[in-house]
């Protein structure tokens, strides 16, 4: 700030150079100079102020942008996370069909495999009972002989 500008009563507003000449100030009294001087001291703190609110909308802005941002991708990561959710919730039915469709033909196989050697079992049990009784009947057949051998050697002695 220049003393010429701080003394020249056109620098300062309507207000004020109403004031100086009402009062008939002149430019070198210290009321002058001293309203003057604050009359300066507060302009520039309005442009501080006005500099300041300028910088600190810019600021908001920017920062209210960033929210209106992170608010969409919210609206939009919700909407995914419901369709994530629903898909989720139906996965255990899918893979419950899914496991059932890739096991039904095995377990059908292993099904008439198992009726399959069911069968040859019986087969088998059906030819190890006749081979029991053929047994049984080979052996008291045996006894038979060996007891009419035994009685025949007896009479003929």
């Amino acid at each position: 700030m220049k003393l010429e500008s701080l003394l020249d009563p056109e620098t300062l507003p309507d207000d004020l150079r109403w004031l100086a000449s009402e009062f008939k100030l002149a430019p070198k009294d210290p009321v002058f100079v001293l309203i003057a001087w604050h009359w300066h001291r507060v302009k520039a703190a309005e442009d501080s102020l006005r500099a300041a609110t300028v910088e600190f909308t810019s600021a908001v802005d920017a920062r209210v942008d960033v929210l209106a941002g992170a608010a969409e991708s919210t609206a939009a990561l919700s909407e995914l996370l419901v369709q994530v959710q629903s898909s989720l919730e139906q996965k255990p039915a899918l893979l419950s069909a899914e496991v059932e469709a890739e096991l039904a033909a095995p377990l059908a196989k292993i099904a008439a495999v198992e009726k399959s050697l069911e069968a040859t079992l019986q087969n088998v049990r059906a030819t190890a009972d006749r081979t029991r009784r053929r047994e049984i009947f080979a052996a008291l057949l045996t006894g038979v002989a060996l007891g009419l051998l035994g009685a025949f050697a007896v009479w003929s002695a």
